[in-house]
């Protein structure tokens, strides 16, 4: 189903207030933490600068710290992060704030960065941002308390995600920076119309994938002309996201460079890759016919039921994946019902149990414009 991931917008001042917003995923090693701050040198205009985070141990959120903090701890990794010997040196946080007052970030030492006080200590990262894409993801994982992880684990870690603004960020000016990102799409965008050619916006089937550049045209579903053409306004516009309602799920679609977003469902926490290609006018309209027409030549009664969950004709919701629960019956779209399978309960309608991982994998759907599923 053409379902997304979870986030809420915002930033914040300091370690203590929370801040979570859209973004788009990034594993980080700790190694990367260690790197030369010469290595982090624009490359071809890419580089916008770079934000510490810390992860509140408690809760499992994301805060950056505010630019004064953040300029003391990238002087401090500028310098090599560790002491003349290489070994592990405390960055004392004092007057940079009352929340601040006692705090000290330990770096270097091959280790990632650590913030202690006396009341306990959290996890710190540096994330390296770059033009086009103003969001970022990490990966945390929740024993005793919260700590951001290397790696995702599936059933194990959480994504956490941000979006960041300049006046969180270090080493580059703010104003040149959002300009970076801003013409990086108005160059897309006018070369497509200069050479005739308009977007369709398309979701990734598998959300689990890392590398979604690698998938087979099959892999990647489609939009409604009304909400394809929504997304491409707000793109156009220079607008950071756009809100796509599909059943009952609300998502956002959070734009990253030039050709590419994340759907990203803000209640679930799920979100899966998007993507922006460009077709002549014809080839997208025959996109837009085939799924329909795939749809009326349905053979299934299904087909022209409604969904038990949002009460929407099937037939009036074509591009949205449904699927029919073999042990009873009941039909829903895939997104309306992608909580309650997450959940693995009964089907809400008669109670009966449910292989929801099979159900969902033999989900129908809008063919894609090589006629795959």
């Amino acid at each position: 189903a053409g379902a997304g991931g979870s986030s809420s917008s915002g930033s914040s001042g300091g370690a203590g207030a929370a801040a979570t917003g859209p973004v788009v995923a990034t594993d980080l090693a700790y190694e990367d933490y260690e790197a030369s701050a010469g290595e982090c040198a624009n490359s071809d205009g890419a580089y916008a600068g770079a934000v510490w985070l810390s992860l509140d141990p408690r809760t499992g959120d994301l805060h950056p710290y505010p630019f004064v903090v953040a300029q003391r701890l990238e002087a401090a990794f500028g310098d090599g992060g560790g002491d003349a010997g290489g070994r592990r040196r405390a960055v004392a946080l004092t007057g940079l704030g009352s929340c601040f007052e006692g705090a000290a970030v330990e770096m270097g030492g091959g280790e990632p960065p650590l913030q202690r006080t006396s009341r306990g200590k959290r996890d710190v990262r540096r994330v390296e941002v770059f033009a086009g894409c103003p969001v970022i993801s990490l990966d945390v994982a929740q024993g005793r308390t919260w700590r951001i992880v290397d790696y995702p684990v599936p059933g194990v870690t959480q994504e956490r995600v941000i979006k960041v603004s300049g006046a969180e960020l270090v080493g580059f000016d703010g104003g040149d920076a959002c300009a970076a990102w801003s013409r990086e799409r108005i160059d897309t965008i006018a070369r497509g119309d200069a050479a005739g050619l308009v977007a369709l916006w398309e979701w990734c089937r598998d959300p689990d994938t890392k590398d979604p550049d690698s998938l087979p045209m099959e892999s990647w579903g489609i939009y409604s002309e009304e909400q394809n053409g929504s997304i491409d306004s707000a793109f156009r516009e220079g607008k950071h996201d756009v809100p796509v309602c599909i059943g009952i799920r609300n998502y956002d679609i959070v734009f990253c460079g030039a050709d590419a977003a994340k759907q990203v469902d803000r209640t679930l926490n799920k979100r899966r890759y998007v993507r922006r290609r460009l077709l002549s006018p014809d080839e997208r309209d025959a996109v837009f016919r085939a799924a329909a027409e795939a749809f009326a030549a349905s053979s299934t009664d299904a087909a022209y039921g409604e969904c038990a969950v949002c009460c929407a004709d099937f037939a009036e919701t074509p591009m949205v994946p449904f699927l029919i629960l073999p042990e009873c019956g009941h039909s829903f779209h895939c997104a309306c019902i992608q909580e309650i399978a997450d959940r693995k309960d009964p089907c809400p309608l008669c109670r009966t149990d449910v292989d929801w991982d099979a159900a969902l994998r033999a989900s129908m759907g809008p063919l894609t414009d090589d006629g795959s599923e």
